[in-house]
């Protein structure tokens, strides 16, 4: 990438993502337990009102650990990304179809 080209949104945000997944794993290659936790208590309250309880959250931690290491690798960290992503644009899609009526 060019250094001396400003970042597209794309690109920044991306960046902002990674950035994000290094500063709660404190730049280890996956977050504990108690490091995905904190991160999706600051990062994705909504998400974490879904999963308030414990059990509510271990479950989360445990859909998400798709190799059942214990720890959420930055693919898996990717992957949850990814349906957050989709359950945003389907609930844009329906505010945009609703306004439209």
């Amino acid at each position: 990438m060019d250094p001396m080209r400003d970042p597209s949104a794309m690109e920044f945000s991306v960046a902002c993502i990674v950035g994000i997944f290094n500063r709660y794993s404190g730049g280890a290659e996956s977050l504990t337990k108690c490091q995905a936790k904190d991160l999706l208590k600051a990062e994705m309250p909504e998400l974490v009102e879904a999963a308030d309880s414990r059990e509510g959250f271990d479950a989360l931690f445990d859909s998400l650990d798709c190799n059942d290491d214990g720890k959420i690798c930055f693919p898996e960290f990717i992957q949850m990304v990814g349906f957050m992503a989709t359950a945003f644009n389907e609930m844009f899609i329906r505010m945009q179809q609703q306004c439209g009526k």
